[in-house]
């Protein structure tokens, strides 16, 4: 049996203050989402990403959740701690994540599903919210028409600025018109919760 790491380990300076708070995102991309959180950086919050590895092909709900599970059976945690699974809609059915976010649910972790994917989150910080019956390629195509370019495995962050993350939450708080579920059943993004409490000092 692995016996659990200090999560000192993952919180190097400048996060070694006695209130630090280590947030833990699984996704199931391999590159934007790891690129994208970086830009949060304070000696109060150490947001660390785990990502579907390049050459791994278990990018399903599931396998996030499995390799979620993995780390917090690796190390001991804090209470003020957070795990979160960021996952999307587009590619898997609702039994699926229902599923799944049930389990995540149970072991009180935190839930930021995309309705149709990370990409509508991103959107948000630079454009209103496309039309409700949108598909990730259609957001993809939003996101380079008004950016001039987008790629995953090289996401550009300039555009992505903290000054445009408030606007991002208030749009997608706009969307969110179902609170209480697990995720949005249509156009939507809970990003912006996990973003809120990366925020909250």
């Amino acid at each position: 049996m692995m016996l659990p790491s200090s999560r000192g380990r993952l919180l190097d300076r400048p996060y070694h203050t006695r209130d630090a708070r280590l947030i833990v995102v699984a996704t199931e991309g391999t590159c934007t989402e790891k690129q994208y959180f970086a830009m949060f950086r304070n000696s109060r919050v150490k947001v660390h990403v785990i990502v579907t590895p390049k050459a791994d092909t278990k990018s399903a709900p599931e396998y996030v959740l499995d390799r979620l599970l993995d780390f917090d059976s690796q190390y001991e945690l804090a209470e003020s701690d957070e795990l979160w699974l960021a996952v999307d809609t587009d590619r898997w059915g609702s039994p699926k994540l229902r599923q799944v976010c049930s389990k995540a649910f149970r072991r009180g972790y935190q839930l930021a599903v995309s309705n149709p994917c990370f990409e509508l989150w991103l959107l948000l910080h630079v454009a209103e919210a496309p039309q409700p019956s949108a598909r990730c390629a259609d957001i993809v195509s939003e996101l380079r028409a008004t950016l001039g370019s987008y790629s995953k495995s090289r996401l550009d962050t300039a555009p992505f600025t903290l000054d445009r993350v408030g606007a991002a939450i208030a749009r997608a708080e706009a969307l969110d018109t179902e609170k209480l579920a697990r995720w949005p059943g249509h156009l939507g993004t809970r990003v912006y919760r996990l973003v809120r409490s990366i925020q909250r000092r």
